[in-house]
């Protein structure tokens, strides 16, 4: 007996053994999964055992002819659709089979095109993909790198696929070229080589308002900065375009087209350019406005205040054979028609009391005649029942030019204009204290001051005004104009001036450092006699003479070689103040040299060391006679020139070692 748990392992092992024997194919299939449209080809079914064959195409009995006793050959002639095929026993109900799909090996791509969505966007790419392929086709937009990267493809629409990829903030020039493939083949199309400087598409505009008299309508778009072309196309019902196009250099965000119907339905279309020549147009963007009906600049409407709340208006009668059926009365806020309210008049009225308006809230609207064949209105503005100062200033910017300055400003909000707006007025105040005021008429919004005086200091504000006062002080822009732009001969003489400063300051500054720096530069003496103790330090006696004390009658020998600093001091404003000085120099250890002595009674030698390069012809043989000698150092000094403003840097007397009056202005440019 088997445990129990033995048992049922065992039973569970030999069903799979009988669901696997059962599930075994008895013969399997070979062939391409996918062929050329209309090709012939062969399939070959392999089986496992011998049994009666049987062969179909799509359910349907086909001939076959028999290679060995276990290979069977069909010949398949032009397919054109995609067929399965299925090989048998008779008397096995588990049939083997596949299907095949005939295709088309992909078309070079063609057409393809690049375009950056706004000056901070992805690169879109698009292509034409050819005809359909009928079987699993993979496109590829490669990007030129380092190494070459690609971006999966979607399909636009029928034959149209497209790709995007980001761009780094470096990189301006690519190279991009489609790679297509399926089972049957595979291509690429051309390199399309771009800038973004030439692809770049700014975003379509959006329009904020439209807002239409009876001749002219005025758009509104979002920001247009870095916009400078912008071109705008209208038409009446399905009648043909007219374009126009703007300019557009100072960020302006509103248009006006003129020249239209009263009464008219208008359809616009707007679409803007980086500059004319980069980048490509943007998409347009459409909108419809209807004009007003034909004003009547002698029909007016007269009014008479109420209340707080109400006002009466009046307008004329029109005679003529075409009588008026009746009137149309229409008002609202300013700048809000979206609010617009109205009523109907008899046309044997020619008043009507308006209600339900709020104080200080300036009103316009129009009273419309209704005619059986035309249409025309009377318009009125600046109706308010009760008027305050303006709350609030209107909120402005300055550009400030050489000897001008433009000034704009927005509209103040509704609610704190106290009342219709009378005009504007400008203060531009000096460094004096002076003041001068400019008046500018509601609704203009820009001012342009001329005469400036360059470099004066000045502070400039905006205020409006009602019937019943001025706006609070604010906003206040301080400047100063300055000179932009300079003429032909003014920037030479102002190059000359800035680099002759710069120089004259540069070569100040290498003296003082030259002669602050005395103490710590490094005079470098190499002296002939090898036998000076390198242990020890060379001790030195300098003794100084000015050019007053000098001896005039007393000759210098070669050995006493006498050199004045700057030779060019005598042509100097300040000669009165040089000392022109030498350092004589009392070695310790010369009673060797005889030639020395003989200059003097004593038995110290006297040589003198040069504020420049030694000259003397024996020294100079020295140098070049102990370049060889380990022991021995040459003598160079290059000092820089003395200033005038300062006193000789080495007093009388003294004992000096050679490293503490080491001198060496290598570090610095050269002080001539």
């Amino acid at each position: 007996m088997f445990p129990k748990g033995d048992v049922w392992s065992t039973l569970m092992f030999l069903l799979l053994l009988t669901t696997g024997a059962r599930t075994e194919k008895i013969c399997s299939v070979h062939s391409n999964h996918e062929v050329n449209m209309g090709s012939s080809f062969q399939i070959y079914c392999i089986f496992k055992k011998e049994c009666k064959r049987l062969i179909y195409q799509d359910e349907v009995p086909l001939n076959y002819s028999s290679l060995n006793s276990s290979v069977v050959i069909m010949s398949i002639e032009n397919l054109t659709r995609t067929t399965t095929f299925t090989c048998k026993c008779q008397n096995d109900p588990e049939p083997c089979g596949t299907d095949i799909v005939p295709g088309y090996p992909p078309a070079v791509p063609q057409n393809l095109t690049c375009i950056q969505e706004g000056e901070f966007g992805h690169v879109k790419c698009t292509w034409k993909t050819g005809q359909e392929t009928h079987i699993k086709t993979t496109s590829h937009l490669w990007v030129l790198g380092l190494p070459p990267v690609h971006y999966e493809s979607v399909a636009v629409h029928e034959g149209t696929r497209s790709a995007s990829f980001p761009v780094s903030g470096t990189k301006s020039r690519f190279s991009v070229w489609i790679h297509v493939k399926n089972s049957l083949g595979t291509v690429n199309s051309t390199v399309f080589n771009f800038t973004l400087y030439e692809i770049v598409k700014p975003r379509s505009p959006q329009i904020r308002t439209i807002y239409c008299s009876s001749t002219q309508c005025q758009l509104s778009t979002d920001n247009t900065q870095n916009i400078q072309l912008i071109e705008i196309r209208y038409r009446k019902k399905q009648g043909s375009w007219t374009t126009v196009s703007f300019e557009n250099t100072n960020s302006t965000t509103s248009w006006a087209i003129g020249s239209l119907n009263p009464y008219s339905m208008y359809a616009f279309e707007v679409r803007w350019k980086l500059s004319p020549t980069k980048g490509l147009w943007s998409e347009w963007t459409q909108i419809k406005g209807m004009t007003d009906e034909e004003a009547f600049l002698p029909h007016k409407v007269s009014h008479t205040l109420l209340n707080n709340h109400s006002v009466a208006l009046y307008w004329p009668r029109t005679v003529g054979a075409d009588p008026v059926t009746e009137f149309l009365v229409e008002w609202f806020p300013v700048g809000q028609k979206q609010h617009l309210q109205w009523i109907r008049v008899d046309k044997h009225i020619n008043t009507a009391h308006i209600t339900g308006l709020q104080p200080a809230q300036c009103y316009e609207g129009a009273v419309v005649y209704l005619h059986s064949s035309w249409t025309k209105k009377a318009i009125f503005n600046r109706i308010a029942t009760w008027q305050t100062a303006p709350q609030q200033s209107p909120a402005s910017s300055i550009d400030v030019k050489s000897e001008s300055v433009k000034v704009e400003w927005r509209e103040i909000p509704p609610e704190k204009r106290g009342g219709c707006l009378q005009h504007y007025t400008i203060y531009l105040k000096d460094s004096t204290g002076k003041i001068q005021n400019y008046s500018v008429p509601h609704p203009q919004r820009e001012f342009i001051i001329n005469g400036l005086i360059l470099g004066q200091k000045y502070r400039l504000w905006v205020s409006a005004w009602t019937t019943a006062g001025e706006s609070p002080v604010a906003n206040e822009h301080p400047f100063k104009p300055k000179r932009f732009k300079e003429t032909l001969d003014e920037k030479p003489l102002a190059l000359l001036i800035s680099v002759g400063s710069a120089v004259s300051f540069t070569c100040l500054c290498l003296l003082c450092l030259c002669q602050f720096s005395s103490g710590e530069m490094k005079l470098q003496l190499y002296l002939s006699d090898s036998s000076i103790n390198e242990e020890e330090p060379n001790m030195v006696e300098v003794e100084e003479f000015s050019q007053e004390t000098l001896p005039e009658d007393k000759p210098i020998s070669n050995e006493e070689t006498l050199h004045l600093v700057d030779t060019q001091a005598e042509s100097a404003p300040y000669q009165h103040k040089i000392i022109s000085s030498y350092l004589k120099s009392f070695s310790n250890e010369s009673s060797s040299s005889d030639a020395t002595q003989a200059s003097r009674s004593t038995d110290i030698s006297v040589d003198y060391i040069s504020t420049h390069k030694v000259i003397s012809g024996e020294e100079e043989e020295e140098e070049e006679d102990s370049d060889g000698d380990e022991d021995h150092e040459t003598f160079e000094f290059f000092p820089c020139h003395r200033s005038p403003f300062l006193e000789p840097l080495i007093t009388d007397g003294g004992l000096l070692t050679l490293d503490s009056v080491k001198i060496d202005c290598s570090d610095f440019l050269d002080c001539v």
